[in-house]
């Protein structure tokens, strides 16, 4: 392969997008970790867009890649390498073609915020719902239906109106029963505890 332009979307969380030259195959080896598998998904109607990921990063329990799952709407683990996969003609190539820089723009300046704000609303969710059943709010069995039922939107499958108002709904049930716990008399400082709680994302 011809030496392309593409960028690196790392893993985990406060990573940075970082622009990368990649000459040949090891380059994308040492870039993802390991052996390779590409996926490729459509952007536009003349827009390709090809990642590279680690094909055993599921067995080696790599960290989640939140920028790369909300981009390519299925869960993805460990650094991957975006390429661009179609030429100037609107013909796929064989081969891996410059990641337009534009692209890689959009990238850093209006996807990374908008995934780092979701993130956080998660991880919000996520504490109060620990906080619910915890403090026998709600039955726990609800809160593992609630994730399962909500995996599809990682794996990109159809959203059921029905399914997104059921799970709004729950969402809206839990913290209106941890709002009420705080509020119904349990004293200033009980309160700052479970406030600081739900701060720290429930650790």
């Amino acid at each position: 392969m011809s030496a392309v332009i593409g960028c690196v979307l790392p893993a985990g969380v406060g990573g940075q997008i970082k622009r990368v030259i990649i000459e040949d195959l090891n380059d994308l080896q040492k870039l993802v970790g390991g052996y390779i598998e590409p996926v490729t998904a459509q952007f536009a109607e003349d827009f390709f867009v090809t990642m590279l990921v680690n094909e055993e990063g599921i067995q080696q329990n790599l960290e989640m890649n939140w920028i790369a799952s909300a981009l390519f709407m299925r869960e993805i683990v460990g650094d991957v390498v975006l390429v661009r996969a179609q030429d100037d003609n609107g013909v796929l190539a064989d081969d891996f073609l410059d990641l337009p820089t534009e692209f890689i723009g959009w990238l850093e300046e209006r996807h990374m915020p908008k995934v780092a704000n979701a993130y956080n609303q998660t991880l919000m969710v996520s504490a109060m719902f620990r906080l619910a059943v915890q403090e026998n709010l709600i039955p726990e069995d609800e809160v593992e239906q609630f994730f399962i039922d909500t995996m599809v939107y990682l794996e990109g499958g159809d959203i059921e109106p029905e399914l997104q108002k059921k799970t709004t709904e729950f969402i809206d049930k839990v913290i209106a029963l941890v709002e009420e716990k705080v509020t119904a008399n349990l004293g200033d400082k009980l309160a700052d505890e479970i406030y600081e709680f739900l701060d720290k994302g429930g650790e």
